[in-house]
């Protein structure tokens, strides 16, 4: 069994990673010419902070593990130390500044392809990249009487990454591991589809345009493609109209692009779709967050509404959320009104959100203006939410960080759902749980047949539909400056003209 490293994880001795042949802080390895290499791990702030619910594992300082875990190597004779982090580069840097003694940090996490390192306090940081597209290379030479360590690539000629293709030869024994765990896959996928697929290469549909989600932080095709899936699959499955769908883009893992080969021209596959949204796990253990439905107010799509832009300007484009069913405009600019000095503590102001509104016409989200509804402050009117099983963990923290943005999950009948039993939300069908990725899959082979015999995906997806619409109009804090100015202008006046009528009657 593999061994993980992650020394600032920190698990109850009766937790399974606290077994002794799965989980250990460090490890110190001996290689064949007598160099002793001490290795351990770190995960990231950022990383942790995608962690809805760690009870019973906790995390301590990433810092103080490292500089702990440098020490106790060196002491037992490591005279090379790695890291291997999953944190973003940024927190790769900061911790070699910090921390003296790490020769050489591996990071991963933010999928960076470092094609040169990075030499921060006489560290290495180097990253390859995601998804296998590189592998990494790394070679030092370290001097035992200095106990200096140097990079060997440039001399030698090395690239530090090389692109994986079809060039190398595979290996039999990896290969054969990769034939399992595709069998396996197929059978979940069979599982999943109702035996529509079998297969990552299945082919599923046909475009001849890419659907991308990008530019960060705003509203995109795929964002759209997404969301009507889980819109118009999920109302199929529960038989009654879902009203909205929401998905984060840090659940969205890239955008759709067609195949280009000849044989495989404009083709979009399982895998090309799995690979961008199936991500997770859900509440029944197999692969992908679960599709869940629930009932808000309209008052409290609208906070939502305020939740997702104050979440994207606070914490970026992983937080930010793409809709279906709804079309709003709002101020970005608004959604902080101000930050309280030293604390560093965001206060929200509500008012980011200009206008909201509801579609209500039929099938995937139209753009004729008569097709949509205001959705009005203080609506009371229920209406049905779709969005993932990983979302749904997060939104009780919003009424215990925000109340004034309080969101409370509702069943049909509009009874208050508790947190502890927020599982059976989850849409089922024939008892199991409907996947995101499922769900994408579905609505994609249900696009209408075109000429090339398979369904094509509809010539909206190609570009935006306007359901998302950012306008900067003059900030709140603004408008408060000018109206806290003009009463201290008035006061001044007030008190002005009350000392100057006091003189007169004084002479």
């Amino acid at each position: 069994m593999s061994t993980i490293t992650a020394p600032n994880t920190v698990t109850p001795a009766d937790h399974f990673l606290a077994q002794e042949d799965l989980y250990r802080e460090s490890s110190l390895v001996e290689l064949d010419n007598g160099l002793r290499v001490g290795i351990f791990g770190l995960i990231g702030k950022q990383a942790i902070s995608y962690i809805t619910s760690n009870d019973p594992v906790t995390f301590t300082d990433q810092h103080e593990t490292a500089r702990k875990m440098v020490e106790d190597l060196r002491s037992r004779g490591a005279m090379l130390i790695i890291a291997l982090t999953h944190a973003r580069v940024e927190e790769d840097v900061e911790l070699a500044r910090e921390v003296d003694g790490i020769d050489l940090i591996v990071g991963g996490h933010c999928h960076t392809a470092l094609h040169e390192p990075i030499l921060e306090n006489d560290t290495i940081i180097v990253q390859a990249g995601s998804l296998l597209e590189y592998f990494g290379r790394v070679e030092l030479a370290y001097a035992p009487a200095s106990g200096e360590v140097r990079l060997r690539n440039e001399g030698n000629s090395l690239p530090y990454l090389h692109r994986l293709d079809y060039t190398y030869p595979l290996d039999p024994e990896i290969s054969g591991l990769i034939d399992g765990y595709t069998a396996e896959l197929g059978m979940l996928i069979a599982e999943k589809t109702d035996r529509q697929f079998s297969s990552v290469l299945d082919t599923v549909a046909f475009a001849s345009f890419e659907m991308p989600n990008q530019p960060p932080l705003q509203e995109t095709s795929f964002g759209n493609f997404v969301t009507d899936a889980m819109r118009l699959v999920a109302a199929e499955k529960i038989g009654r109209r879902v009203d909205v769908a929401i998905q984060a883009n840090g659940a969205i893992r890239g955008g759709v692009v067609p195949g280009s080969m000849p044989h495989s021209l404009g083709q979009i596959s399982v895998y090309d779709l799995g690979e961008l949204v199936g991500l997770g796990i859900g509440p029944d253990g197999s692969a992908g967050y679960s599709v869940v439905a629930a009932y808000l107010t309209g008052e409290e799509i609208r906070r939502a509404l305020e939740v997702a832009a104050l979440l994207s300007e606070m914490m970026g484009d992983t937080y930010f959320l793409q809709f279906s069913g709804l079309r709003y405009y709002y101020n970005p600019q608004n959604a902080v009104l101000l930050t309280v000095p030293f604390l560093d503590l965001p206060i929200p102001s509500t008012r980011a959100v200009i206008n909201a509104e509801r579609y209500v016409g039929e099938g995937r989200q139209g753009l004729e203006d008569d097709q949509y509804m205001p959705i009005e402050r203080g609506d009371e009117e229920l209406y049905c939410l779709v969005t993932d099983s990983y979302i749904v963990s997060f939104l009780p923290m919003v009424g215990e960080m925000l109340p004034q943005l309080d969101i409370v999950l509702k069943d049909e009948y509009g009874n208050p759902v508790p947190e502890e039993e927020l599982d059976r939300l989850t849409v089922k069908i024939n008892g199991d749980d409907l996947k995101v990725w499922a769900a994408v899959l579905e609505y994609a082979a249900m696009q209408p047949v075109g000429d090339t015999g398979l369904p094509e995906i509809d010539p909206y997806y190609a570009s935006t539909a306007g359901r998302i619409n950012p306008q900067w109009t003059v900030p709140l804090i603004i408008w408060l400056i000018l109206i806290l100015v003009i009463l201290i202008a008035g006061i001044f006046f007030l008190v002005r003209h009350i000392r100057k009528r006091r003189r007169k009657k004084r002479t």
